[in-house]
């Protein structure tokens, strides 16, 4: 079966139609199955391989690193995902970073076109995959 919540996530991470901490503030609410405001190491699990996509089960670093007296809170989940550097990279990378014109993070070529750092180019307002 699919899991439509986590395709949900997963386009909506790279669409670049939702913010980054508006994405997270969805995915975190739904994730949070028992509505405490934290969620447990397999919640954040769950909640990564939404976003990312596919499963993600090495999350006890994160979880670690994001938790505080045992709770893992949004803001601090955010906290971590938006400046601590390996998990920031993942953002970056695979997610979209917040204030960036549209969602993802991109570099000029010399050709004077935009390229994103997931090998799509834009043009006019519509994302395509480039020609190889």
């Amino acid at each position: 079966t699919v899991d439509l919540s986590q395709v949900y996530f997963s386009v909506s991470a790279v669409s670049g139609l939702t913010s980054f901490s508006s994405l997270l503030h969805s995915a975190f609410t739904m994730f949070d199955r028992d509505g405490k405001g934290s969620l447990s190491a397999e919640e954040l699990s769950d909640l990564m391989g939404a976003l990312l996509g596919h499963p993600q089960h090495g999350v006890a670093a994160l979880y670690a690193e994001a938790s505080c007296q045992g709770r893992l809170t949004e803001g601090s989940l955010l906290k971590v995902l938006t400046t601590h550097p390996t998990y920031q990279r993942v953002v970056n990378e695979y997610l979209r970073p917040e204030g960036a014109e549209s969602g993802l993070l991109f570099t000029s070529l010399t050709n004077g076109k935009a390229e994103s750092n997931n090998g799509l180019s834009l043009n006019g307002s519509l994302h395509h995959k480039k020609e190889e």
